[in-house]
């Protein structure tokens, strides 16, 4: 039996518009378009509500998606995205908590827990969604513990490569 011949290639001159197109592809792939915020300083929220967390700090927002303080993160470009929320309530055992990711006004995400004594209440959210330009992100809490309560919270969105 012969051995198998390696083949032999030539060699090729690759313009420097397709070098530029791998790189910026392999940027992407990298760094996908994102923004991350959050709500340090406390935010109450009386019982009965259902205010819109306004985040006070951007975690990081490569597509200028944000303004602090703000309630809306606005997607830059289309795609799918993985959006994910995290609230955390105040130790108070009467009644739930809610916190619920909307897109343009209307909830695609929610989670509602009974409310914990003792220890905080935490509600997370998360979802893949496929989003247009434009369209907004945002978080909407409730509770009914009969009192105002003090939450802090983030929210995330991150788009998907090769979408």
């Amino acid at each position: 039996m012969a051995v198998p011949r390696v083949p032999t290639f030539g060699v090729e001159v690759v313009p420097s518009s397709k070098l530029s197109a791998l790189a910026d592809a392999a940027s992407y792939a990298i760094n996908p378009t994102g923004c991350g915020v959050a709500l340090v300083a406390a935010q109450n929220v009386t019982s009965g509500s259902v205010p819109l967390i306004t985040f006070d700090i951007e975690d990081f927002d490569s597509a200028s998606q944000f303004t602090a303080p703000g309630t809306t993160i606005t997607v830059a470009e289309p795609g799918f995205y993985q959006l994910s929320c995290y609230v955390a309530w105040p130790s108070n055992a009467a009644g739930y908590r809610l916190a619920q990711i909307e897109v343009n006004g209307s909830t695609i995400a929610q989670d509602a827990k009974p409310a914990a004594n003792g220890i905080g209440t935490g509600c997370s959210a998360g979802i893949g969604k496929l989003l247009a330009a434009g369209d907004g992100i945002a978080v909407r809490v409730t509770q009914n513990s009969g009192s105002t309560l003090g939450i802090t919270g983030r929210l995330s969105i991150i788009r998907g490569t090769g979408t």
